[in-house]
C-alpha cells in the first residue's frame, strides 16, 4: 500500500498533477505557440514565468518554470516568447526566450531545457 501511494506521489510530481490539463492551463495562459510539425502545443502562464508543453492530444508532456534561483531579478518574466529554428544549435526547431532582466537563450521542445545563449 505505502509502494502504491509513493509510486503515486512520484508520478504526479514527475508528469504534473490533474490541474495541468490543456483546457485549465490554457484558460489562463498569456500566449500559446504550435511547433511547426504541429506536434507540441506551447502555452505560457499568466505569469509570463512557466511554460507548459502538450502534445497534439493534449496531453501533458514537460513544465519549465523560470527559477529565479540564478537571476538578477527576484521573479524574472518572459518578454520574448518564439518557436524558431537556430543555427546554433543545427537549425533544430527551439522555443527562444528572453527574460526582462536580458538573459536571452532557447527551451529544447523535446524536454524544456533552457540554455542560455547570453544576456544583453
Amino acid at each position: 500500500m505505502v509502494k502504491i501511494i509513493y509510486t503515486l506521489i512520484i508520478s504526479a510530481l514527475l508528469f504534473g498533477c490533474s490541474n495541468n490539463s490543456y483546457e485549465n492551463i490554457k484558460k489562463n495562459s498569456s500566449k500559446e505557440l504550435i511547433d511547426s510539425k504541429k506536434y507540441k502545443y506551447l502555452l505560457l502562464d499568466e505569469t509570463n514565468q512557466t511554460i507548459y508543453c502538450f502534445d497534439n492530444h493534449n496531453k501533458f508532456v514537460w513544465k519549465t518554470i523560470i527559477s529565479p534561483e540564478f537571476y538578477r531579478f527576484k521573479n524574472p518574466k518572459i518578454e520574448v516568447f518564439e518557436v524558431g529554428k537556430s543555427n546554433r544549435v543545427n537549425n533544430k526547431e527551439i522555443i527562444f526566450i528572453k527574460l526582462e532582466n536580458s538573459i536571452f537563450g532557447y527551451l529544447d521542445l523535446k524536454n524544456g531545457y533552457f540554455t542560455e545563449l547570453g544576456r544583453d
